[in-house]
């Protein structure tokens, strides 16, 4: 062994290690300020408090995700052999939860373009109630005896939504029965 192609192999591969190192510091750093910055200014968005955290969250992920693979790049780690081991795990992960997953998009259809909000009075499927709580895989309802359900997301995407609440006004249909034999006068 050659006592400078050694130290020009540690040299070299010293550097890169560095550089990666620099941008995991200099990009998890920038990930915390950009993600407070987005906390700061929740309030201007115009979207469900749920909407907002889980979009929050997404771009946090997203965000890590990027430095951790601009470092590795930059150490100098092959990034076809990177993104072909992700997008292998990431098959074999979604098959494996696929009913998750369908939730989990289903609750970010539900919140993205609201069809029920928290607090309104809908009935899904068999079951009707006042909506407590729209989360990121199941949503809460309280019907009217005070049972709780939990309703996976993925099928209220799927099923007939009727909401009572959003038109404001609620029509109640009551059927009378009167006898052949009774005064229609006093029927009222």
């Amino acid at each position: 062994m050659n006592w400078d192609a050694i130290k020009n192999f540690f040299t070299t591969a010293g550097v890169d290690l560095l550089r990666g190192i620099i941008i995991l510091v200099i990009g998890f750093f920038l990930v915390r300020w950009i993600v407070k910055i987005i906390e700061r200014n929740e309030h201007k968005m115009k979207m469900e408090p749920t909407l907002r955290g889980f979009v929050k969250n997404l771009i946090r992920i997203l965000l890590y995700v990027l430095v951790i693979l601009t470092a590795v790049n930059t150490m100098g780690v092959p990034m076809t052999s990177i993104i072909t081991l992700l997008g292998s795990a990431g098959v074999a992960v979604s098959l494996a939860l696929q009913g998750v997953l369908g939730n989990l998009v289903g609750g970010f259809i539900l919140l993205l373009f609201k069809p029920i909000r928290a607090g309104e009075y809908v009935k899904i499927g068999d079951n009707e109630g006042t909506v407590k709580n729209i989360g990121t895989f199941y949503t809460e309802i309280v019907t009217p005896d005070n049972r709780q359900i939990n309703l996976p997301n993925g099928t209220l995407t799927n099923t007939a939504i009727v909401n009572y609440t959003r038109e404001g006004t609620r029509r109640l249909d009551l059927i009378f029965t009167v006898g052949y034999e009774q005064n229609i006068d006093k029927v009222y």
